[in-house]
């Protein structure tokens, strides 16, 4: 089985995420702690086990931000293909299972490929973590047993089932100091119900009598049971005789023909058959040997016919290694003209670049400028930082504008609002015209006329105090002033009057009782009033107090422009400040950028704007120079090695007399083709020489099987006794009846022995007489047996007819009811001590087949973990001890040594406990191979001992596929070249891995 890849929904802090493995089989998952791996894990675990219930302690993974739960898993097995797992909704959602060609399969068919495989048995055996792998500590030798029983027997986990309902069914039946179960009870029951009836006997002589007399009737008919039993008994063994006597008969005839038969032995087994084949390959042989002489002869005769000239092979060696350089040379004549072209194109691009830059930059000097990148980095920091000089400039100066004209236009809006501004001796004149309109206006004196009224009657029980008075008086005062101050002049005028004015005429008022002079300052007051409301015109008064309010906003814009223009003189001071600071930073920026120029060897008129271009075409040109130099080097060398080729390949061609004035072209293809044609006979004549040499062997070869099969049938002859071909023939035919008949003999005895036992055949054959006068016997027999029988059925009716008379007597009393009870209680005890001796007796089974099969499987699974042991500690440790009922293993090191595992280090302890947990996993017998989830459990390893599980790792992923979980970056590059990376919580959006 293979995980290929997961999609999943909802669950933990995954949400639609979908990851693809590789197809190794090693597969390592990396990443940073809090990524998911853990959740990852349990992911897979989920997906083929179900999801838990809220009611189990298992973590659900429910996700925050989604409400989708669930996802995909897609695993690969040889027997179905790719199966896609789908589960939605947690304990209770769905859960769908589709084959490759869409079929839709139900949860029984997850669970019949997972086998035994259930989510406890995935945990114990192949998914585990570091905590995991520690448990194995707990592991005692019988537990290692029920993990091999589960892991080895299809069915493990239902006969581990069936195992404990059997001994639940035990104890609620019967324990041996129990109370509760129910064959204790029943013991209880039927002790005191024996116990009634034994007394209920003592008083019932008759009917003891009478019971003895039944029990000597029930002797008698079981003695002529016996009697029956032992006549069926002689019935049939007679009538068995009868059946085989046929087969008897034709055992006898054979037995006799045989012994008539004329001497057939001894002889070869299989000689006829054995003869035939030796002569007609001894005749195949023959013609063998007459066609083999003519192919030698013919070999020699074409071997003599081919001429060879040794001066070819004698320069092979040479031409050869000519003609594997020959391919090397046209290499270096094409490298040759690309040389050249690139040199031209080279030069063509340096004389365009100087010609660019100008005409006095001369290779000398453009090599003199340094072009490495720390001057260009220097460049392009001080080109930087003049560049942020003009830019401060022109902020400087739009801000020194600014300032300048926000300050000029303030300063004009104060001096034209000043002009507006009225003098003071003018205001306070309005101010009074103001107060004395008001005094005239018809609503002061409604006013008036309402005060005096209301002093015209007095309260008896609340009389106006002094105090009151005076209060008044004064809080007119106080509010006139406020009013005053704050500018508003008419509105204190009035509130001051009215207020002072009531307070007076109170006073006046106050316990004198002039009533009468009150009526008269109210009816002239009325007069007033009437002729007020005819002359007065409020226009006036409302312009006036227009006029003093636009003079008192002027005077407080005024004021506040005087302030804003302070501001803004500050601001322009510290603008023109910033810009002093600025010419000081500029010509520094400047100066550096100028020994930049002199440290570089740059000329002074190269424009600042055009440095960093005029850097990067010098560096270029400096690059063009090098290469065009190498070039050259190169084209000198690749021109002597052409030339020693060409005269290497025409010396040859001289020697063996070719016309070298030809081009290397031609040259080269006579030298071949020539060399080629004496190869082609010097080959065709060791192949004639060696095929004669193999005919030559083959054809005494020939000659020593013929020998030998001459011999192999004189042999024949000899086994048989005889001394030509035609006695050898008779005397097989004569072998060959005795086989015959002494087959059907012992097919005769094969029946005789399946339908009666040896013993009766021998004794038949012992005394013949038993097969005479069957029938007679057999009547003897059937007519005793029926005596028999008569009496049988007398004895019977004797017994119904006293036991008939015992039951009216038990029927009678107590006692009846008594020996009832007895009977049921013992009847119902025993069908229920049948049922626990039942499941006894399958307990008992079933715990001697666990036990013998894990005998035989567990030495298995330790023999595995030392090998693995062994190779991860390098041979410290040589052997492993699971002996039976201890706590734990014993360990023994390559000197002899026992340890117990807490006795070891961690790591070395570790070590102990992944050798176990592979083994196991690959003892474990399952439809197909699980994957192997482990979750850095390496941690506790040195380097060398990492490097060591490493290969052990890598060994068991070629049967299986294995899935590392690691945060650890070092880990995950040893063990794969592409591990798959979970992004950090802070990384995370919804991605394909």
């Amino acid at each position: 089985m293979r995980i290929k890849d997961l999609h999943i929904y909802g669950f933990g802090r995954f949400e639609n995420e979908f990851i693809q493995f590789e197809d190794t089989d090693l597969q390592v998952i990396y990443g940073d702690n809090e990524s998911g791996k853990s959740t990852l894990m349990a992911f897979m675990d989920y997906m083929l086990f179900g999801f838990p219930k809220r009611s189990e302690k298992r973590l659900r993974y429910e996700p925050k931000t989604t409400q989708a739960y669930g996802g995909k898993l897609r695993i690969e097995t040889i027997e179905h293909g790719l199966l896609t797992v789908e589960r939605k909704g947690g304990a209770s959602g769905t859960v769908t299972i589709l084959k490759e060609d869409g079929e839709r399969v139900d949860e029984g068919f997850l669970s019949q490929l997972l086998g035994e495989v259930n989510h406890q048995a995935f945990h114990d055996v192949f998914s585990f973590n570091l905590d995991g792998l520690q448990m194995v500590n707990e592991i005692k030798s019988e537990q290692l047993g029920e993990y091999l029983f589960n892991a080895g027997l299809t069915g493990a986990q239902q006969l581990n089932e069936i195992s404990t309902a059997f001994e639940e069914n035990q104890n609620k039946r019967f324990k041996p100091n129990g109370k509760n179960p129910l064959l204790n009870q029943k013991l209880n029951n039927l002790q005191e119900l024996e116990q009634n009836v034994k007394q209920w006997r003592k008083k019932l002589d008759e009917y003891n009598r009478m019971r003895a007399e039944l029990a000597d009737k029930k002797e008698e008919l079981a003695q002529y049971e016996r009697t029956k039993k032992s006549l069926q008994q002689k019935l049939t063994e007679l009538q068995h005789i009868q059946s085989i006597n046929p087969l008897i008969e034709r055992k006898n005839t054979i037995e006799h023909q045989l012994m008539e038969l004329p001497v057939a032995t001894p002889f070869p087994e299989e000689g006829l058959e054995r003869f035939r084949s030796l002569k007609e390959r001894k005749i195949e042989l023959i013609g063998d040997c007459e066609h083999t002489e003519d192919l030698i002869r013919k070999n020699e005769e074409e071997t003599h016919a081919l001429q060879l000239d040794g001066k070819w092979m004698h320069l092979s060696s040479e031409i050869i290694e000519l003609e594997s350089s020959y391919r090397l040379f046209k290499g270096r004549l094409e490298d040759y003209h690309k040389m050249e072209e690139r040199i031209d194109y080279l030069q063509q691009e340096i004389d365009h670049e100087i010609r660019t830059i100008g005409q006095e930059w001369t290779e000398e000097r453009i090599q003199s400028v340094k072009t490495d990148l720390v001057t260009k980095q220097q460049l392009m920091t001080r080109l930087k930082r003049f560049d942020q000089s003009k830019e401060d400039q022109k902020r400087l100066d739009e801000g020194l504008l600014q300032a300048r004209e926000l300050l000029e236009t303030n300063e004009a809006k104060r001096v034209r609002i000043k002009k507006q501004i009225l003098p003071e001796e003018t205001v306070q004149s309005y101010r009074e015209k103001v107060t004395h309109l008001s005094s005239q206006s018809p609503e002061f004196i409604k006013e008036r006329i309402e005060r005096l009224k209301s002093l015209q009657h007095p309260s008896v029980e609340n009389p106006t105090s002094r105090i009151t008075i005076w209060v008044l008086i004064v809080l007119g005062v106080v509010l006139a002033g406020i009013w005053i101050m704050n500018g508003d002049y008419a509105a204190g005028m009035i509130i001051g009057i009215s207020l002072i004015g009531t307070g007076f005429l109170l006073h006046k008022n106050d316990g004198t009782g002039k009533g009468d002079l009150l009526e008269q300052q109210i009816k002239d007051l009325e007069n007033e009033l009437d002729g007020r409301h005819k002359s007065y015109d409020p226009s006036e008064l409302d312009r006036l107090n227009q006029l003093i309010l636009n003079q008192q906003q002027l005077v407080v814009q005024y004021e506040h422009l005087k302030e804003h223009e302070r501001d803004l003189e500050k601001r322009y001071q510290e603008v023109a400040r910033r810009y002093d600071e600025w010419e000081i930073n500029h010509h520094r920026v400047k100066d550096e950028l100028a020994e930049w120029r002199e440290l570089c060897h740059m000329p002074v008129n190269v424009p600042d704007n055009m440095l960093l271009e005029i850097f990067d075409r010098i560096s270029q040109l400096k690059k063009r120079l090098t290469e065009r130099s190498h070039l050259k080097k190169g084209l000198e060398k690749l021109l002597g090695e052409i030339t020693g080729y060409e005269d290497a390949v025409k010396k040859i061609a001289d020697t063996v007399q070719i016309d070298s004035t030809q081009s290397i072209d031609k040259l080269m293809a006579q030298l071949s083709s020539r060399l080629d044609e004496e190869k082609k006979k010097r080959k065709e004549r060791q192949s004639l020489t060696r095929s004669i040499a193999d005919l030559r062997e083959h054809h005494e070869g020939l000659k020593k099987k013929l020998a030998q099969y001459t011999q192999e049938i004189q042999k024949l002859f000899q086994k048989a006794e005889v001394h030509d071909e035609e006695a050898f023939r008779q005397k097989g035919k004569a072998n060959d009846k005795y086989e015959k008949w002494t087959g059907q003999l012992q097919m005769v005895r094969s029946q005789l022995e399946s339908t009666t036992d040896q013993k009766t055949i021998e004794h038949l054959e012992q005394n013949p007489e038993e097969l005479l006068n069957l029938l007679s016997r057999l009547k003897e027999s059937e007519e005793e047996l029926e005596g028999t029988i008569s009496i049988i059925d007398r004895l019977r009716d004797e017994c119904s007819r006293l036991q008939a008379t015992i039951t009216h007597l038990e029927e009678d009393g107590t006692y009846s009811n008594q020996l009832h009870t007895l009977h049921l209680a013992k009847s119902e005890f025993l069908e229920e001590a049948k049922k626990w001796a039942v499941y006894r007796t399958a307990q008992h089974i079933l715990d001697r087949a666990k036990r013998n099969f894990q005998a035989e499987r567990q030495p298995r699974v330790i023999n595995r973990a030392e090998n693995y042991f062994f190779a991860m500690t390098e041979g410290g440790y040589t052997r492993i001890i699971a002996p039976k009922g201890e706590e734990s293993f014993l360990i023994e090191r390559n000197d002899g040594v026992i340890f117990r595992p807490e006795e070891l280090s961690r790591a070395t302890m570790e070590q102990l406990y992944l050798s176990l947990r592979i083994a196991l996993a690959e003892e474990y017998e399952n439809k197909g191979d699980f994957p192997l989830i482990m979750d850095d459990i390496l941690v506790n390893f040195d380097e060398k001992r990492r490097k060591l599980a490493f290969d052990l790792i890598r060994s068991i992923a070629g049967d299986r596929q294995v899935l590392y979980f690691t945060c650890h970056g070092t880990t995950a590059a040893h063990l794969s070249g592409r591990p798959l990376r979970l992004p950090a919580i802070t990384e995370r959006e919804t991605q394909t891995y």
